[in-house]
């Protein structure tokens, strides 16, 4: 009789289990959504206007990330295409703290035997900065990207006759070009808030998004500073995730 009792109640039991447990998710969600995305939602709309995607620090941000992005791309495909021994001098900047790579730029490129050349005190010297110090992914995904290609595939062209050229257009980009665009959006990601060479590179009068918020920080106006750090954190987020999302996934 227990038992029979025991089953029959067992269905009310559950259902009643669910009822329960209905409110409290619903109580989970309105805590997760009021304390964290609710302050970031009053945030942007505090601070942000419609101009802000057009105003000269994301702007500026945005073109040095995709350039960094391209030029990194290219320069570890090649150096993993071309040379091992390339692509190992272009990991050194992993092991290398970032101030200390900035701090060489200065001494390299404001030297009077660099005179002539107009890189210091430019932007261009902010965006190849961003890119050697980034230039490390490139080359992983590169690596990775050339290791997943079987070799027969070229020994097959070479044996029909095709040159290194057709066979890298035909056969090697193809295949490696979602490592390489994967790498270039995850370039994309660390360059737009790189802030320590934006701040010792910079020429007079540039900001970028990483020292638009030091500024205003640094102002007293951190409810600007707090949108602009929301921003630049909702798109590297984004960038990340497209990022891994185009790497093929092993079957």
């Amino acid at each position: 009789m227990a038992v029979a009792s025991l089953s029959t109640s067992r269905p009310e039991t559950v259902a009643s289990l669910r009822l329960l447990g209905s409110p409290s998710r619903l109580l989970l969600w309105g805590a997760i959504v009021g304390l964290v995305i609710y302050p970031i939602v009053m945030v942007l709309i505090a601070a942000i206007n419609p101009a802000t995607f057009g105003n000269p620090p994301f702007r500026l941000s945005f073109s040095l990330a995709v350039t960094a992005a391209a030029l990194g791309t290219f320069l570890g495909a090649a150096s993993v295409r071309k040379s091992p021994a390339l692509a190992s001098l272009a990991l050194i900047p992993a092991a290398t703290p970032a101030i200390t790579m900035a701090v060489g730029f200065i001494l390299a490129w404001n030297g009077p035997w660099t005179a002539w050349l107009p890189l210091y005190g430019s932007a261009l010297i902010v965006g190849l900065f961003y890119t050697v110090l980034c230039l490390p992914y490139a080359v992983q995904y590169a690596r990775a990207g050339i290791a997943s290609i079987p070799p027969s595939y070229e020994w097959a062209a070479r044996i029909h006759g095709a040159r290194p050229g057709l066979i890298t257009r035909k056969i090697v980009a193809p295949l490696l070009w979602p490592h390489c665009l994967a790498g270039a959006i995850l370039i994309f990601s660390i360059s737009f808030r790189e802030l320590i060479g934006s701040v010792l590179l910079r020429p007079p009068g540039m900001q970028t998004v990483s020292t638009f918020i030091l500024r205003e920080f640094d102002q007293g106006s951190p409810a600007a500073g707090m949108a602009m750090g929301v921003i630049a954190i909702a798109v590297s987020m984004l960038a990340i995730c497209l990022a891994r999302q185009l790497v093929p996934k092993r079957p």
